[in-house]
């Protein structure tokens, strides 16, 4: 028998490679199964009444394809009048696929009128366990971050570009995140934050989506929220202490930091 020190390691290489549900009590040869032939079995025919008919056939439609759920998205962020609005537009949404593979929605976290907004790229485990951003391990981080300069999350506003956790904490798709891009932008719209602060390669997304809806105030460092004529200045998450303590005058109960 494997000893519980071993069997602890492997337990946490499972846990960081995504792998948090069980399949089966015994392993199996998945190479095996594949090698074997698959059975034949003879086409049966199944009538259904009327209203069972119905109901079997819209599990089977096709889901849309990205370009007509990012379309939808767009007319359905447009409605949002407000951030509540907004979450259950998301809560309803079933034009990203990422929501069926989820634990919950994952919308935002810290306090809506604050000046300084984090956007991050997608949910992980803990987070998707939680339902609020960056409660993990680079939540933490943030966390710490923050305090070292007088703030905490009842002074910031946090949300991710795609609301729901990817299988296996993996990368969002272009198309996934092209889909929720309408509402994280609506988002920040309703915000209207001082300062935007993208956390990962965010930056470069962010303003080329600005651009597409507002393009005479969107440059290379700045998003403009549509509507609102206003340009919030995007800064990168590694120079995160710089950015605040430049702009802290504009921050309630920040403090510079060395």
């Amino acid at each position: 028998m494997m000893p519980d020190k071993r069997v602890s390691e492997l337990l946490d290489f499972y846990r960081e490679a995504g792998v948090d549900a069980a399949l089966g009590e015994r392993p199996m040869d998945r190479f095996a199964v594949l090698e074997a032939p698959p059975p034949t079995r003879a086409p049966q025919q199944v009538s259904l009444p009327p209203d069972l008919e119905i109901k079997g056939r819209a599990t089977l439609a096709v889901p849309p394809s990205p370009d007509v759920a990012a379309m939808a998205a767009r007319e359905a962020a447009k409605r949002a009048k407000s951030l509540e609005e907004l979450r259950g537009i998301l809560e309803g949404f079933d034009g990203c696929a990422l929501k069926a593979t989820a634990t919950r929605l994952v919308f935002a976290d810290g306090n809506p009128q604050a000046k300084l907004m984090f956007v991050g790229e997608a949910p992980g485990r803990d987070e998707d366990l939680e339902g609020l951003p960056f409660v993990g391990r680079s939540g933490k981080l943030l966390d710490l971050m923050l305090a070292a300069i007088g703030l905490d999350r009842t002074k910031v506003y946090i949300a991710n570009i795609v609301p729901w956790r990817p299988p296996g904490n993996r990368t969002p798709t272009p198309q996934e995140q092209q889909i929720c891009l309408p509402f994280i932008l609506r988002q920040i719209e309703l915000v209207d934050p001082d300062i935007l602060v993208c956390l990962g390669g965010l930056r470069r997304r962010l303003c080329s989506a600005s651009r597409r809806e507002s393009p005479r105030h969107a440059d290379a460092g700045s998003l403009s929220t549509p509507g609102s004529g206003k340009s919030a200045h995007l800064r990168p998450f590694t120079p995160l202490f710089c950015c605040v303590a430049r702009c802290k005058s504009g921050l309630p109960g920040a403090t510079s930091s060395p």
